[in-house]
């Protein structure tokens, strides 16, 4: 989590937006040109993300918790990981 923080200065010092509180929490932080979506309480196992306020369609995006590199589909990102964290950020 500090190394996410340090890579991303939107996480302390960003604008946040919420997203969802439905099975968890997901919000967005901007600052800049730099923008992570973020997700806690969330269920283990699948989950869907509604990220179309930050990434297009077709951007390919790291979930650097679980070390996943998702493909964003009609707004939504859909991984499986057994943590209940997601950390979203543009794949360079």
């Amino acid at each position: 989590l500090g190394q996410f923080r340090v890579n991303h200065l939107s996480v302390g010092a960003g604008k946040h937006e919420l997203i969802s509180e439905e099975n968890g929490l997901v919000f967005s932080r901007i600052r800049n040109s730099d923008k992570i979506i973020a997700g806690i309480n969330l269920p283990k196992g699948n989950k869907e993300i509604n990220v179309s306020t930050i990434f297009e369609d077709g951007e390919k995006i790291n979930d650097f918790y679980s070390n996943q590199i998702l493909e964003v589909k009609k707004g939504k990102v859909s991984l499986n990981s057994e943590f209940d964290i997601v950390l979203l950020e543009k794949n360079i």
